[in-house]
C-alpha cells in the first residue's frame, strides 16, 4: 500500500469480484496477490492493522503519516537515527533521510 497505492486498490477491486479467488473472508480481505493467483487463508491482525493505517493514510492525504511524524518522541528517535527535518516543512511534517540508510 505504501509502495503502490493504486496497485493495491486495482488488486483489491479485481479481487471482490473474482469470486473463484475466495478473497473475502470472515473478517474481509485476505493478502492477495493477483499476479500469482494466490489468496492467504490465514487472517493475521498485525497485517491488517498496517494494511488499514495504510489505506487511511492515502485516502486522507498522508494524516496517519503527518500525525506520528509530528509527535516529539518520534522526532526525537528519528533524529538520532540521522533523519533531519525538510527546510520549510510545518512541525507536523516527518524528518527525512538525511543519509544513505
Amino acid at each position: 500500500m505504501v509502495h503502490h497505492p493504486e496497485g493495491v486498490l486495482h488488486n483489491l477491486c479485481e479481487a471482490q469480484h473474482d469470486r473463484r479467488l475466495g478473497a473475502r473472508g470472515r473478517y474481509g480481505f485476505s493478502n492477495v496477490n493477483l499476479d500469482r493467483d494466490w489468496v492467504g487463508r490465514d487472517m493475521v491482525g498485525i497485517d491488517a492493522g498496517a494494511a488499514v493505517l495504510a489505506l487511511d493514510n492515502y485516502l486522507t492525504g498522508d494524516r496517519v503519516r503527518r500525525v506520528f511524524g509530528g509527535l516529539p518522541c518520534v522526532r526525537r528517535g528519528m533524529e538520532r537515527l540521522g533523519f533531519t527535518p525538510v527546510p520549510g516543512a510545518s512541525a507536523n511534517e516527518p524528518p527525512t533521510a538525511g543519509r544513505d540508510v
